[in-house]
């Protein structure tokens, strides 16, 4: 419950700011999400919009008494990727070897994997270079994509 909590509370909010709402990384959405779904540039406009309200939302509900503090946001990540690197030191998977992999590792795996892909086009790479500080982070990474798609 604590490393999910670090997820959501920590690593979700940072993600959001990282991919939504970061001027840096304004083509991702359209590229990831928006220009899949629809050629019509009006619904991409419209929807692009719709996720930024509701990132922009979700950031003010996370956030201490509704005031978002961007530098704040990406320390509490920078924090909880830390955390998930000590509980990952000499372990497999977060909850230790016995346990294999589990949902949580997915869950780690989930941002750990799309902040480090080269391919992405990060404009703002912060969070891929916070999880790049810690070997065990980027391993597990490595171990899941092994375990889960039999490669690199």
């Amino acid at each position: 419950a604590v490393y999910a909590a670090l997820i959501d509370d920590a690593i979700r909010p940072a993600w959001l700011h990282a991919v939504y709402l970061s001027p840096a990384n304004a083509s991702l959405p359209k590229r990831l999400y928006l220009a899949p779904a629809t050629s019509s540039w009006l619904v991409q406009t419209y929807q692009g919009i719709s996720l930024r309200r509701a990132a922009s939302e979700q950031l003010r509900i996370a956030a201490p008494g509704g005031v978002v503090d961007i530098d704040d946001v990406y320390a509490r990540a920078a924090a909880a990727f830390e955390a998930l690197a000590g509980a990952l030191e000499g372990e497999e998977w977060v909850l230790g070897g016995e346990a294999g992999a589990t949902m949580l590792d997915a869950e780690v795996f989930a941002y750990t994997h799309l902040v480090l892909e080269e391919g992405m086009g990060w404009g703002d790479g912060r969070l891929g270079r916070e999880v790049r500080r810690w070997g065990a982070l980027v391993e597990h990474r490595e171990r899941m994509l092994k375990r889960c798609w039999g490669g690199e």
